[in-house]
Protein backbone atom coordinates (compact mmCIF):
# COMPACT_ATOMS: atom_id res chain seq x y z
CA UNK A 1 0.00 0.00 0.00
CA UNK A 2 1.57 3.29 -1.13
CA UNK A 3 0.26 6.63 0.04
CA UNK A 4 1.42 10.20 0.45
CA UNK A 5 1.01 12.66 3.29
CA UNK A 6 1.97 16.35 3.47
CA UNK A 7 3.71 17.41 6.67
CA UNK A 8 3.78 20.98 7.99
CA UNK A 9 7.17 22.60 7.85
CA UNK A 10 7.23 23.25 11.61
CA UNK A 11 5.76 20.88 14.21
CA UNK A 12 5.57 22.02 17.80
CA UNK A 13 6.89 19.57 20.40
CA UNK A 14 7.24 19.80 24.13
CA UNK A 15 10.24 21.98 24.88
CA UNK A 16 11.37 22.88 21.37
CA UNK A 17 10.36 23.28 17.73
CA UNK A 18 11.37 20.56 15.28
CA UNK A 19 11.79 21.39 11.62
CA UNK A 20 10.67 18.47 9.46
CA UNK A 21 10.31 20.33 6.19
CA UNK A 22 7.36 20.14 3.79
CA UNK A 23 7.64 16.59 2.52
CA UNK A 24 5.62 14.11 0.55
CA UNK A 25 5.91 10.96 2.65
CA UNK A 26 5.52 7.46 1.23
CA UNK A 27 3.31 5.34 3.49
CA UNK A 28 5.31 2.25 2.57
CA UNK A 29 8.22 3.80 4.50
CA UNK A 30 6.25 5.60 7.18
CA UNK A 31 4.57 2.36 8.33
CA UNK A 32 7.97 1.13 9.56
CA UNK A 33 8.17 4.18 11.82
CA UNK A 34 4.68 3.50 13.22
CA UNK A 35 5.52 -0.14 13.96
CA UNK A 36 8.77 0.76 15.76
CA UNK A 37 6.99 3.47 17.75
CA UNK A 38 4.31 0.97 18.75
CA UNK A 39 6.64 -1.90 19.75
CA UNK A 40 9.84 -0.03 20.70
CA UNK A 41 11.93 -2.85 19.17
CA UNK A 42 12.95 -3.88 15.67
CA UNK A 43 11.90 -7.47 16.39
CA UNK A 44 8.37 -6.47 17.42
CA UNK A 45 8.00 -4.15 14.44
CA UNK A 46 9.24 -6.81 12.03
CA UNK A 47 6.70 -9.34 13.36
CA UNK A 48 3.86 -6.87 12.84
CA UNK A 49 5.01 -6.05 9.33
CA UNK A 50 5.93 -9.62 8.36
CA UNK A 51 9.41 -8.31 7.62
CA UNK A 52 12.81 -8.68 9.30
CA UNK A 53 14.82 -6.43 11.66
CA UNK A 54 17.48 -5.36 9.11
CA UNK A 55 14.79 -4.19 6.69
CA UNK A 56 12.98 -2.28 9.43
CA UNK A 57 16.27 -0.65 10.48
CA UNK A 58 17.10 0.38 6.90
CA UNK A 59 13.66 1.88 6.29
CA UNK A 60 13.77 3.77 9.57
CA UNK A 61 17.25 5.14 8.84
CA UNK A 62 16.13 6.23 5.37
CA UNK A 63 13.14 8.04 6.88
CA UNK A 64 15.34 9.82 9.43
CA UNK A 65 17.70 10.87 6.62
CA UNK A 66 14.77 12.15 4.58
CA UNK A 67 13.39 14.15 7.50
CA UNK A 68 16.86 15.25 8.63
CA UNK A 69 15.82 14.41 12.18
CA UNK A 70 16.53 11.59 14.66
CA UNK A 71 13.28 9.79 15.50
CA UNK A 72 14.50 7.28 18.08
CA UNK A 73 17.28 6.89 20.62
CA UNK A 74 18.77 3.39 20.35
CA UNK A 75 19.16 2.14 23.93
CA UNK A 76 19.52 -1.25 25.66
CA UNK A 77 15.88 -0.84 26.72
CA UNK A 78 14.73 -0.47 23.13
CA UNK A 79 13.96 2.36 20.73
CA UNK A 80 12.91 5.46 22.70
CA UNK A 81 11.01 8.08 20.68
CA UNK A 82 12.43 11.59 20.42
CA UNK A 83 10.41 14.81 20.38
CA UNK A 84 10.39 14.59 16.59
CA UNK A 85 8.84 11.10 16.73
CA UNK A 86 6.21 12.24 19.22
CA UNK A 87 5.38 15.12 16.91
CA UNK A 88 5.06 12.85 13.89
CA UNK A 89 3.16 9.91 15.36
CA UNK A 90 -0.35 11.41 15.27
CA UNK A 91 -0.04 12.26 11.58
CA UNK A 92 1.45 8.84 10.85
CA UNK A 93 -1.28 6.96 12.70
CA UNK A 94 -3.97 8.93 10.88
CA UNK A 95 -2.35 7.82 7.66
CA UNK A 96 -2.20 4.24 8.93
CA UNK A 97 -5.93 4.34 9.63
CA UNK A 98 -6.65 5.66 6.13
CA UNK A 99 -4.38 3.09 4.49
CA UNK A 100 -6.01 0.22 6.39
CA UNK A 101 -9.47 1.53 5.51
CA UNK A 102 -8.56 1.53 1.81
CA UNK A 103 -7.16 -1.99 2.15
CA UNK A 104 -10.26 -3.23 3.96
CA UNK A 105 -12.63 -1.78 1.37
CA UNK A 106 -10.61 -3.26 -1.47
CA UNK A 107 -10.34 -6.61 0.31
CA UNK A 108 -14.04 -6.70 1.15
CA UNK A 109 -14.88 -6.66 -2.56
CA UNK A 110 -12.64 -9.66 -3.31
CA UNK A 111 -14.68 -12.69 -4.40
CA UNK A 112 -11.76 -14.91 -5.38
CA UNK A 113 -10.93 -18.06 -3.41
CA UNK A 114 -7.23 -17.27 -3.39
CA UNK A 115 -4.74 -15.19 -1.47
CA UNK A 116 -3.58 -14.99 2.15
CA UNK A 117 -5.79 -15.29 5.24
CA UNK A 118 -4.26 -14.52 8.64
CA UNK A 119 -5.67 -16.33 11.67
CA UNK A 120 -4.80 -15.45 15.27
CA UNK A 121 -5.50 -18.03 17.98
CA UNK A 122 -3.99 -19.83 20.98
CA UNK A 123 -2.02 -23.07 21.05
CA UNK A 124 -4.94 -24.93 22.68
CA UNK A 125 -7.58 -23.82 20.21
CA UNK A 126 -5.17 -23.92 17.29
CA UNK A 127 -4.03 -27.51 17.86
CA UNK A 128 -7.42 -29.02 18.46
CA UNK A 129 -9.69 -27.02 16.20
CA UNK A 130 -8.19 -24.31 13.98
CA UNK A 131 -5.38 -26.36 12.40
CA UNK A 132 -7.68 -29.28 11.43
CA UNK A 133 -10.08 -26.75 9.88
CA UNK A 134 -7.22 -25.14 7.97
CA UNK A 135 -6.19 -28.54 6.62
CA UNK A 136 -9.72 -28.87 5.24
CA UNK A 137 -9.52 -25.41 3.65
CA UNK A 138 -6.25 -26.30 1.94
CA UNK A 139 -7.73 -29.49 0.49
CA UNK A 140 -10.80 -27.67 -0.80
CA UNK A 141 -9.15 -24.40 -1.87
CA UNK A 142 -5.43 -24.89 -2.56
CA UNK A 143 -5.03 -21.26 -3.74
CA UNK A 144 -5.84 -19.97 -0.24
CA UNK A 145 -2.68 -19.59 1.83
CA UNK A 146 -3.12 -19.38 5.59
CA UNK A 147 -0.81 -17.80 8.17
CA UNK A 148 -1.48 -18.86 11.77
CA UNK A 149 -0.37 -16.56 14.60
CA UNK A 150 -0.14 -18.40 17.94
CA UNK A 151 0.23 -15.65 20.53
CA UNK A 152 -0.50 -15.13 24.18
CA UNK A 153 -1.88 -11.64 23.65
CA UNK A 154 -5.19 -11.16 21.90
CA UNK A 155 -4.55 -10.31 18.26
CA UNK A 156 -5.88 -7.05 16.94
CA UNK A 157 -8.34 -6.98 14.04
CA UNK A 158 -8.46 -3.21 13.72
CA UNK A 159 -4.81 -2.90 12.70
CA UNK A 160 -4.99 -5.78 10.22
CA UNK A 161 -2.71 -8.04 12.26
CA UNK A 162 -5.16 -10.86 11.48
CA UNK A 163 -8.26 -11.36 9.36
CA UNK A 164 -9.77 -13.85 11.82
CA UNK A 165 -9.23 -14.37 15.55
CA UNK A 166 -10.33 -17.41 17.58
CA UNK A 167 -9.93 -16.89 21.32
CA UNK A 168 -11.60 -17.51 24.67
CA UNK A 169 -11.90 -13.73 25.07
CA UNK A 170 -14.61 -11.86 23.17
CA UNK A 171 -13.18 -9.32 20.69
CA UNK A 172 -14.10 -5.81 21.79
CA UNK A 173 -13.29 -3.87 18.61
CA UNK A 174 -16.32 -1.93 17.34
CA UNK A 175 -15.47 -3.04 13.80
CA UNK A 176 -15.51 -6.78 14.64
CA UNK A 177 -18.17 -9.26 13.56
CA UNK A 178 -18.28 -11.67 16.50
CA UNK A 179 -19.61 -15.21 16.72
CA UNK A 180 -19.78 -17.42 19.78
CA UNK A 181 -18.55 -20.96 19.15
CA UNK A 182 -19.17 -24.15 21.16
CA UNK A 183 -17.10 -23.88 24.33
CA UNK A 184 -14.03 -25.74 25.48
CA UNK A 185 -14.33 -28.34 28.27
CA UNK A 186 -11.48 -28.73 30.77
CA UNK A 187 -10.81 -31.13 33.64
CA UNK A 188 -8.09 -32.02 36.15
CA UNK A 189 -5.43 -34.60 35.22
CA UNK A 190 -2.49 -36.34 36.83
CA UNK A 191 -0.21 -39.27 36.08
CA UNK A 192 -0.75 -42.70 37.70
CA UNK A 193 2.77 -42.35 39.13
CA UNK A 194 1.79 -39.17 40.97
CA UNK A 195 -1.44 -40.69 42.28
CA UNK A 196 0.48 -43.77 43.45
CA UNK A 197 2.46 -41.56 45.84
CA UNK A 198 -0.51 -39.49 47.05
CA UNK A 199 -3.96 -40.57 48.08
CA UNK A 200 -6.32 -40.27 45.10
CA UNK A 201 -8.81 -37.45 45.77
CA UNK A 202 -12.36 -38.60 46.38
CA UNK A 203 -13.94 -35.15 46.38
CA UNK A 204 -12.86 -31.61 45.63
CA UNK A 205 -12.00 -30.89 49.25
CA UNK A 206 -9.28 -33.56 49.16
CA UNK A 207 -7.33 -31.40 46.68
CA UNK A 208 -6.10 -29.22 49.56
CA UNK A 209 -3.43 -31.84 50.29
CA UNK A 210 -2.14 -32.04 46.70
CA UNK A 211 0.51 -30.39 44.56
CA UNK A 212 -0.53 -28.43 41.49
CA UNK A 213 0.95 -27.56 38.13
CA UNK A 214 -0.45 -24.21 36.97
CA UNK A 215 -0.71 -22.51 33.61
CA UNK A 216 0.34 -18.87 33.86
CA UNK A 217 -1.26 -16.30 31.56
CA UNK A 218 -0.56 -12.58 31.25
CA UNK A 219 -2.60 -11.78 34.37
CA UNK A 220 -1.12 -14.52 36.58
CA UNK A 221 -1.98 -18.10 37.51
CA UNK A 222 -5.04 -19.49 35.77
CA UNK A 223 -6.84 -21.59 38.36
CA UNK A 224 -9.33 -24.32 37.52
CA UNK A 225 -12.68 -22.50 38.11
CA UNK A 226 -14.23 -25.13 40.44
CA UNK A 227 -11.25 -24.55 42.76
CA UNK A 228 -11.84 -20.83 43.26
CA UNK A 229 -13.66 -21.28 46.59
CA UNK A 230 -10.73 -23.36 47.89
CA UNK A 231 -7.91 -21.08 46.72
CA UNK A 232 -7.03 -19.64 50.16
CA UNK A 233 -6.39 -23.20 51.39
CA UNK A 234 -4.61 -24.58 48.32
CA UNK A 235 -0.85 -24.88 48.07
CA UNK A 236 0.97 -22.43 45.82
CA UNK A 237 1.63 -24.38 42.60
CA UNK A 238 5.09 -25.92 42.78
CA UNK A 239 5.42 -25.75 39.00
CA UNK A 240 4.17 -22.86 36.86
CA UNK A 241 4.39 -22.94 33.07
CA UNK A 242 3.21 -20.76 30.20
CA UNK A 243 2.45 -23.38 27.55
CA UNK A 244 0.23 -26.42 27.25
CA UNK A 245 3.15 -28.57 26.04
CA UNK A 246 5.09 -27.75 29.19
CA UNK A 247 2.01 -28.40 31.30
CA UNK A 248 1.51 -31.85 29.77
CA UNK A 249 5.18 -32.73 30.24
CA UNK A 250 5.04 -31.61 33.88
CA UNK A 251 1.98 -33.75 34.57
CA UNK A 252 3.63 -36.72 32.88
CA UNK A 253 6.63 -36.09 35.14
CA UNK A 254 4.42 -36.81 38.17
CA UNK A 255 4.90 -33.42 39.85
CA UNK A 256 1.24 -32.65 40.49
CA UNK A 257 -2.32 -32.20 39.29
CA UNK A 258 -3.24 -29.75 36.54
CA UNK A 259 -6.04 -28.51 34.32
CA UNK A 260 -6.09 -29.53 30.66
CA UNK A 261 -8.60 -29.28 27.84
CA UNK A 262 -10.49 -32.57 27.85
CA UNK A 263 -9.67 -33.30 24.22
CA UNK A 264 -5.96 -33.21 25.12
CA UNK A 265 -6.00 -34.89 28.52
CA UNK A 266 -8.33 -37.73 27.53
CA UNK A 267 -6.09 -38.60 24.57
CA UNK A 268 -2.87 -39.00 26.59
CA UNK A 269 -2.45 -42.60 27.70
CA UNK A 270 -0.28 -41.90 30.75
CA UNK A 271 -2.63 -39.28 32.25
CA UNK A 272 -5.92 -39.92 34.04
CA UNK A 273 -8.75 -37.66 35.11
CA UNK A 274 -8.82 -36.61 38.73
CA UNK A 275 -12.43 -36.32 39.96
CA UNK A 276 -13.93 -37.29 36.56
CA UNK A 277 -17.28 -35.65 37.29
CA UNK A 278 -15.73 -32.21 37.92
CA UNK A 279 -15.40 -30.21 34.69
CA UNK A 280 -15.29 -26.59 33.60
CA UNK A 281 -16.18 -24.77 30.42
CA UNK A 282 -14.67 -21.79 28.62
CA UNK A 283 -16.36 -19.60 26.06
CA UNK A 284 -14.79 -19.48 22.59
CA UNK A 285 -15.24 -16.52 20.25
CA UNK A 286 -14.54 -16.02 16.56
CA UNK A 287 -14.04 -12.50 15.29
CA UNK A 288 -13.55 -11.03 11.82
CA UNK A 289 -13.27 -7.43 10.70
CA UNK A 290 -16.59 -6.17 9.32
CA UNK A 291 -14.98 -5.09 6.05
CA UNK A 292 -13.50 -8.56 5.45
CA UNK A 293 -16.43 -10.61 6.71
CA UNK A 294 -17.80 -11.29 3.21
CA UNK A 295 -14.46 -11.70 1.45
CA UNK A 296 -14.62 -15.12 -0.20
CA UNK A 297 -11.33 -16.50 1.12
CA UNK A 298 -12.02 -15.26 4.67
CA UNK A 299 -15.56 -16.63 4.54
CA UNK A 300 -14.27 -20.05 3.46
CA UNK A 301 -11.86 -20.24 6.42
CA UNK A 302 -14.50 -19.01 8.87
CA UNK A 303 -17.00 -21.63 7.67
CA UNK A 304 -14.50 -24.47 8.13
CA UNK A 305 -13.52 -23.28 11.62
CA UNK A 306 -17.18 -23.07 12.65
CA UNK A 307 -17.83 -26.58 11.32
CA UNK A 308 -14.80 -27.87 13.22
CA UNK A 309 -16.07 -26.48 16.52
CA UNK A 310 -19.61 -27.66 15.90
CA UNK A 311 -18.61 -31.17 14.91
CA UNK A 312 -15.63 -31.65 17.20
CA UNK A 313 -13.89 -33.69 14.51
CA UNK A 314 -11.90 -33.16 11.35
CA UNK A 315 -14.01 -31.61 8.61
CA UNK A 316 -13.78 -33.54 5.36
Amino acid sequence: MVGLVMLDSIIETTGRRVRLGIELMDWNRLRFFVAVYRHRTLAGASRELNSNPPTVSRQLAALEHELKSRLFLRTPRGYLPTDAADALIDVAMQMESSALELERRAGGADTSLSGVVRVGTSDVLGTGYVIPAIASVRRAYPEIRIEVDIASAFSRLAQRENDIVVRNVRPEQASAIVRRLPGLTTALYASPAYLANFETPRDIGDLIAHEFVALVAGDGIRWFPPLHALRPRLRVPGVQVNSILALVASLQGAVGIGELPAYIGDAIADLVRVLPDVESGYDVWLGTHADFHRTARVRAVVDMIVQQFQGGKLVR
